[in-house]
């Protein structure tokens, strides 16, 4: 099924008033590592903690208007997409049921509860959990919406780069955390449309990379998945999914990152930054600090593209990364932790910064600095306040594009 422009524009149009326009924002923390101009495109903190809100909306609110009767809808999530189709089913109406693995994130799981769907978190694995959903769907005539092989969900992640790339049209290539390939496929349609020699990369698990073994072998290929913090980066694809052919024709790369790239990036991101990602979240930003991309001289985008971590994971991640010594110019094998974060800038064009985003994110700044108080005998991170300097993110033009090897690295 074909996906364009035009149907990534009017996902906006119709999402517009249910999600948040989330901040990009400079990190002179990453932009010192790499060499390059490193921009955060922080949709952690979007309502629901994480992108998935954008297909949700988008998928239930096409269904209604294709439909003449209230549709009964079924899906299946590693926990983000679900939270993010019960809140988009009760704003809208909708009738709907979620099957999660029954180790998905309590976080994730409460917060599909607390939006009134019909949870069932009886799956041991994610992969059992869609099949299990898609059995549901055949006996009971309720509609099926993938997590990622849904052509409006995918339609409703890209809007993401529509505003990456109005703010900073200069952008030379953008990290994409990958597991279904839902938010890649969208961001690369819509910015080989609007930027063609923007690279688009899709980062995936050491543990878990469908993807790259897929590529190699020209076809859908099932993998062994390992353990990963990043939940919601895992797993084998759908053998019908849609966005195999699309990453394909629009993705430029993919590489992967390890599981201590994982924490050391959560870790430096709460430390310094003072902002929560998940282990999924954070993959984009794991692969510039295992140097799996070329960023040196370049504007590079990463999506922190999740926040939805349980407190009990995040704890053991700070408590790991303050008993840690790397610096900020360790070489790739040295993946714990980090604590040489710095501050970052709101993007010139964004027109906000975070400690006024949606008047939420100074509460959830306070907690963070609360936790981060508590954890001061066993981390050396800092409760000082996020800093915003005066100079905007998009102030510096890159002197040359980014050169990387199409495929697979």
């Amino acid at each position: 099924m074909s996906i364009s422009l035009d149907d990534i524009t009017a996902a906006r149009n119709r999402i517009n008033k249910y999600i948040q326009r989330t901040p990009l924002a400079q990190s002179p923390w990453l932009s010192e590592l790499t060499g390059g101009r490193i921009l955060l495109k922080v949709e952690s903190l979007q309502t629901t903690g994480s992108f998935k809100l954008r297909g949700a909306v988008n998928a239930l609110a096409s269904l209604l208007e294709r439909s003449e009767a209230a549709p009964r809808v079924v899906t299946a999530s590693a926990g983000n997409h679900g939270r993010a189709m019960a809140w988009a089913a009760e704003q809208l109406g909708v009738e709907l049921t979620v099957f999660t693995s029954n180790d998905a994130p309590k976080t994730k799981r409460d917060g599909i509860r607390r939006h009134g769907a019909d949870l069932r978190d009886v799956a041991p694995t994610y992969d059992e959990a869609e099949q299990l959903a898609k059995t549901f769907a055949i006996e009971t005539g309720a509609t099926y919406i993938s997590p990622y092989s849904h052509p409006d969900v995918i339609a409703g992640a890209g809007t993401v780069a529509l505003e990456v790339l109005e703010e900073a049209p200069d952008t030379n290539s953008i990290l994409v955390p990958t597991g279904g390939g839902g938010l890649l496929s969208g961001i690369a349609i819509a910015t080989k449309a609007l930027a063609p020699t923007a690279q688009v990369v899709g980062v995936e698990l050491e543990v878990s990379h469908p993807f790259r073994t897929s590529l190699i072998a020209g076809r859908i290929a099932e993998i062994t998945v390992g353990e990963s913090i990043a939940d919601g980066l895992s797993g084998n694809l759908d053998p019908t999914t849609i966005t195999f052919a699309l990453v394909k024709k629009f993705v430029d790369n993919t590489v992967v990152v390890s599981e201590g790239g994982l924490r050391k990036g959560i870790y430096g991101l709460v430390a310094n930054e003072q902002l929560i990602a998940e282990g999924a979240g954070i993959a984009a930003v794991a692969a510039l600090l295992e140097s799996t991309v070329n960023a040196a001289d370049q504007t590079v985008v990463a999506i922190v593209s999740g926040a939805n971590i349980d407190v009990e994971r995040l704890t053991e991640i700070l408590s790991e990364g303050g008993r840690c010594n790397v610096g900020l110019k360790q070489p790739r094998t040295e993946v714990n932790c980090n604590n040489s974060m710095t501050s970052i800038r709101p993007c010139c064009a964004s027109g906000t910064h975070f400690l006024g985003f949606d008047g939420r994110i100074s509460t959830r700044l306070a907690s963070v600095r609360r936790l981060m108080d508590t954890m001061s005998s066993t981390t050396s991170a800092t409760s000082s306040a996020v800093i915003f300097q005066s100079e905007p993110a998009c102030a510096r033009p890159p002197s040359k594009a980014v050169v990387t090897e199409p495929g697979i690295t």
